[in-house]
């Protein structure tokens, strides 16, 4: 495979000769000298030149001419469903015409190498000299990798209409091997080409939740958030986050891992920065607002029953939720754990609606109650500072 560091200057020119009836590929010398012979006095062979047979005109404008219909002729790749045309020279492919020229002048001249080599033969086959630029063509397939690549999606499970969506595979566009199957069609003239895609498979089918069933709400959990304009982004991450965790199925003894879940927030995921606890401070980060998910997520939890493997509280208390039921998460090292060791499936909920987050976890009846209680164990002691902040109006204070 050629590297992608060599694609930008790659350019591949083949010149053969195919001797009728037979099937080497004979290599000129580089120099042999000009001697007539007896065999200069047989019929010129028929020249063809890409499959196709050669009029006697001038070698130049025949060159041209054929280098022309080539490079207008129709390419079609072919990407899962869906099949794209495009000519020879949109995708960087061309023919040399330089080279073509003085191959047609030395198959028209008895005395040449060409000819001389070629004695016996009633018929000169010439490949073409075809070039590829691979720019064209590369930036062609970033553009389909930039629409077509998607990561794999689980099978869920949806509460609403009880009904399993379908997994679907991840699926990756291989560019560079594309690039290379491409320059090998141009070489032998094929007219479609296959871009080469990997997949890869979604961690959870739809088989595996056949017999999954929500007869029961084992535990349950809300916080609220602010519907102001001022907190839009901060609302806005709270539903990406819940987006991806919604609907999501643990079987008996299977793991919830909320950064594996959800992901690095990051602009790239749709993520947008909003306030968050950084040192006991509010500062603004991307992805702000996750905690708040995380938080009522491990709540419903904890009340469901479920066992908490990984939760770390914040620094200073949070406005929606009560210490020790929140949950600080910050990708990739802070993180929310829990484990399903309940018998039978269960199904996590997470919906926003009207300043109310809401989590459930789903599943069969259990007779068991799951209570939350709060004690004070000590006091650390801690120091006072205060700093003057000539943007707060005269004798405000601000913690």
């Amino acid at each position: 495979m050629i590297s992608p560091s060599r694609w930008w200057t790659h350019a591949r020119a083949v010149a053969g000769i195919g001797l009728l009836g037979g099937s080497a590929l004979l290599t000129l010398p580089s120099m042999i000298p000009a001697r007539a012979s007896a065999t200069d006095q047989r019929p010129a062979p028929s020249v063809r030149v890409g499959g196709l047979t050669m009029v006697v005109e001038d070698a130049a404008s025949q060159a041209r001419r054929i280098a022309d219909e080539w490079a207008q002729k129709p390419l079609r790749l072919q990407l899962t469903e869906e099949t794209l045309v495009r000519t020879r020279s949109d995708l960087g492919g061309s023919v040399d015409v330089e080279h073509l020229t003085r191959l047609l002048r030395d198959a028209n001249n008895p005395t040449s190498a060409l000819r001389r080599r070629a004695a016996e033969a009633d018929e000169l086959n010439l490949a073409l000299p075809v070039r590829f630029d691979a720019e064209p063509a590369r930036a062609l397939l970033l553009e389909l990798k930039r629409l077509h690549d998607h990561a794999p999606a689980d099978a869920r499970f949806d509460p609403d209409t009880r009904e399993v969506i379908a997994e679907r595979s991840g699926l990756s566009l291989d560019v560079w091997t594309t690039l290379d199957d491409l320059d090998d069609a141009l070489h032998h003239g094929s007219d479609e080409v296959a871009v080469r895609v990997v997949r890869t498979n979604a961690r959870r089918t739809a088989s595996e939740l056949r017999d999954v069933r929500v007869d029961a709400r084992l535990g349950e959990f809300e916080t609220r958030y602010s519907l102001n304009e001022s907190a839009a982004d901060r609302t806005h991450n709270l539903r990406v986050a819940a987006r991806k965790i919604d609907g999501i199925v643990l079987l008996p003894g299977e793991v919830f891992d909320f950064n594996d879940v959800v992901g690095e927030r990051n602009e790239a995921s749709g993520f947008r920065p909003a306030p968050v606890i950084a040192g006991g401070e509010l500062v603004d980060g991307l992805g702000g607002g996750a905690c708040q998910i995380a938080g009522t997520i491990h709540a419903a939890a904890f009340f469901a029953g479920m066992t908490i493997l990984e939760r770390h509280p914040h620094s200073r208390p949070s406005f929606y939720i009560k210490l020790g039921l929140d949950a600080a998460v910050s990708y990739p090292s802070i993180n929310l754990v829990f484990r399903n060791d309940l018998p039978f499936p269960v199904v996590v909920r997470i919906r926003l609606e009207g300043g109310i987050a809401r989590s459930e976890v789903l599943g069969l009846e259990q007779r068991h109650m799951v209570t939350f209680v709060r004690r004070i164990d000590s006091v650390q002691p801690y120091t006072e500072s205060e700093t003057q902040d000539s943007s707060l109006p005269s004798g405000v204070r601000a913690l």
